[in-house]
């Protein structure tokens, strides 16, 4: 029997005509162009954002490029003579997949956009030149990858994969409440949102809407601008100072067309807005980006059994952030492995921190509960939180501290060095942000060594990491840039010598500029006594025994961290730290960050910023500069 469907002409390469070819190739070059844009501006937002020092970025960054490369090969893929779709319901489905991955980049573009105002004006033009190109290719994706006969894209949506039940009924993706005062909107609206999977509920005013969400929040709100009874900026706003339905997102829908009502809703924390008439696609491209965006958020808050509540500090390895167990509601701080550095070699180095420091148990080392890695492979381990404040933080805030409170804490610091170093451990990066002042079970001036980051067996055979020297200028010791191989315990001496110098002048060893000026100073340089930099007596046995810690030959000096803690024992004329004075100053300091707090809370500012300003009042720029140089010399 005959088949009624002419035969296809040939051309000799296999089927296909020229004319299909030409077609195909030229559909592929049309969305190959905002798809090398994406590519292109997500390499160069990783450099800019590197290069500027936002290393919070940088997995975000890597993902739309990535996602980038997804997309040409599927492209590259799809769209040839051999695998090009052969009905509408394929086409459909390969449109599916492109948007998938494009409404993948907007949503992470809204959100980088979102954290970079008011910290990078160039990253934050190119990551919306990002967010440009991903929607001319979506527009392109519903208006070319049609089938041939098909003007526009179909709305035949991929065939879904059976679900046991036996209702065809479809699970909605999401949930969204439209609120607008008028029915025809609302009722055209939630026709074209439901045809497009969605579960859609509906109010006709602003009271109505609050009223819905606090009873069953949904995934996301289209909220009209103006309507009676209760407009929609009021909505938003209140919305935004309720601690349940904050996180909701909500795109404003108006036919306001004033860049000033944008900046007003944007402002009060809108996730989009967009102008009536809208584009259906358009609509459905905003709404996917904003429940991903969404998504982002809520899984990049959770890590293993542990729910992120805000980042507390960063260095040269991970970030740190203040965390509760998700079953013991316990507070904890969790230290997560920066992605975009991930090695063998930095993984291994990560695991090793967490098994160096689980080894030691005296009160005066940072606890260590738990480690592991999230389903991406995220490395973290979660250590006990110290609601307390840096030595370089507490210089910074009080100043040179007095003799007394130096030796109390650096008799700590020897405590727990003595541990460490009876375990066949150094710790090597021995320095003021590394050492935490706390008040802890009803004590003051608790002192807690943190961040075993680059510790050392000592003893341990040789590897290609331990021959490179590893440390902070500032605080390193001569034989640690010389011969890391043969540094031991006294190492970590020179270095608390160091920290002790800062504490009671308020001034690093050396007034050097950069990172290998220091170094030569550490080598080669005999440092100017205490007394002198400050200009005053100060107690000669302790000024004695300081500048025997910083002693270029080991030998000479403190033979261990317990030889160091009997010496502070027995220096004279420096006085007691006592249990009230201790108490007097953390009542101060705490209400003084109460206040600090409010401020912040008023003015939008982050902690981190107050506390630069804070530095910058006190120190030199060369000595800022050389403080915050906390990476190690060998970057790895």
């Amino acid at each position: 029997m005959k088949s009624d469907t002419p035969p296809k002409p040939h051309d000799g390469t296999g089927g296909e005509t020229a004319m299909e070819r030409d077609a195909l190739a030229s559909l592929r070059h049309e969305l190959y162009t905002p798809i090398n844009h994406i590519i292109g501006y997500g390499e160069m937002l990783q450099e800019e954002a590197d290069e500027l020092g936002i290393a919070d970025l940088l997995p975000d960054l890597a993902e739309i490029a990535d996602t980038g490369t997804k997309l040409m090969e599927h492209v590259s893929s799809v769209l040839t003579p051999e695998n090009a779709p052969s009905c509408p319901v394929a086409w459909a489905e390969a449109r599916h997949g492109l948007r998938t991955l494009v409404a993948g980049v907007i949503g992470r573009c809204e959100v980088l956009h979102a954290r970079v105002l008011d910290r990078a004006d160039s990253l934050s033009a190119d990551i919306a030149g990002v967010a440009k190109s991903a929607r001319h290719l979506l527009t392109a994706i519903e208006e070319k990858l049609v089938a041939p006969g098909e003007t526009k894209a179909s709305t035949i949506d991929p065939p879904q994969a059976p679900s046991s039940d036996t209702s065809s009924t479809q699970k909605p993706s999401a949930s969204l409440l439209v609120v607008d005062d008028s029915d025809s909107n609302r009722d055209l609206l939630a026709r074209r949102l439901r045809e497009q999977g969605y579960d859609v509920r509906l109010a006709e005013n602003g009271i109505k809407a609050l009223e819905m969400l606090r009873e069953d929040p949904v995934d996301l709100v289209l909220l009209d601008i103006v309507m009676p009874v209760m407009d929609g900026y009021a909505v938003l706003e209140t919305m935004k100072t309720d601690d349940i339905l904050c996180g909701i997102p909500v795109i404003m829908l108006s036919a306001l067309d004033e860049i000033d009502s944008v900046v007003r809703t944007i402002h009060m924390g809108a996730d989009d807005y967009l102008t009536k008439p809208f584009n259906a696609v358009i609509l459905k491209a905003r709404i996917e980006a904003s429940l991903e965006r969404r998504k982002v958020r809520r899984k990049a808050r959770q890590l293993g059994r542990y729910t992120l509540t805000e980042k507390v500090g960063s260095g040269g390895m991970g970030v740190v952030y203040l965390a509760n167990h998700a079953m013991l509601k316990r507070p904890a701080a969790i230290k997560v492995l920066r992605q975009h550095r991930i090695s063998e070699e930095r993984i291994a180095f990560f695991e090793r921190e967490v098994q160096l420091t689980s080894q030691l148990r005296h009160p005066n080392t940072i606890v260590v509960y738990d480690y592991g890695r999230t389903p991406e492979g995220q490395f973290y381990y979660a250590m006990e939180y110290l609601d307390g404040l840096d030595l370089a933080e507490l210089v910074v805030l009080a100043g040179p501290l007095p003799e007394a409170r130096t030796c109390h804490i650096l008799k700590h610091v020897c405590y727990s060095l003595q541990e460490a170093h009876g375990a066949g451990l150094i710790h090597r990066d021995i320095k003021p942000s590394n050492i935490m002042l706390c008040r802890h079970g009803g004590m003051f001036d608790y002192v807690k060594v943190l961040d075993f980051g680059i510790a050392d067996e000592i003893g341990r055979p040789g590897d290609d990491r331990q021959r490179k020297a590893s440390g902070t200028p500032s605080f390193m010791s001569p034989e640690a840039v010389l011969t890391p191989d043969e540094t031991d315990a006294r190492g970590d001496i020179y270095s608390l010598g160091c920290v002790a110098y800062f504490l009671l002048t308020g001034k690093l060893l050396f007034d050097t500029t950069d990172r290998q000026e220091t170094i030569s100073a550490q080598l080669n340089q005999t440092p100017m006594k205490p007394s002198a930099r400050l200009q005053h007596r100060i107690s000669p046995d302790l000024e004695k025994l300081i500048m025997r810690c910083l002693d270029k030959d080991p030998a000479a000096r403190p033979k261990s961290a317990q030889a160091l803690a009997v010496a502070l024992e027995k220096c004279r004329g420096i006085g007691q730290w006592e249990e009230d004075a201790m108490q007097e100053w953390w009542d101060a300091h705490e209400k003084q960050q109460r206040t600090m707090q409010l401020r912040r809370r008023a003015s939008g500012e982050a902690t981190h910023y107050t506390l630069e300003v804070d530095i910058e009042g006190r120190l030199s720029p060369s000595q800022i500069k050389a403080l915050s140089t906390t990476l190690p010399i060998n970057l790895y």
